[in-house]
């Protein structure tokens, strides 16, 4: 009776590390996964404030060139009325 106490003892000990190693390994994949996934959102942060900054300066030359041309306009009206 000890002994098959014993060898079910060393059957549950065995799975217990089997699944504490599959654990491990699972972990660590889910650490790798999550590792890639962060450097994904760096990039696609530097790549998305890179477009905002474009797009600021076409914004801003745009502007400029509409404050230009409407100070044109208000000129040439003033200068016929």
């Amino acid at each position: 009776l000890d002994n098959k106490i014993d060898n079910i003892e060393n059957n549950l000990n065995n799975k217990i590390e089997n699944v504490r190693t599959e654990l491990k390994s699972d972990i660590a994949s889910v650490s790798n996964e999550v590792a890639l996934v962060r450097k994904d959102m760096e990039i696609n942060k530097m790549e998305l404030n890179s477009q905002l900054i474009k797009i600021t300066s076409k914004l801003e030359s745009s502007f400029k060139l509409h404050y230009w041309m409407f100070g044109t306009v208000i000129t040439l009206f003033v200068g016929i009325f």
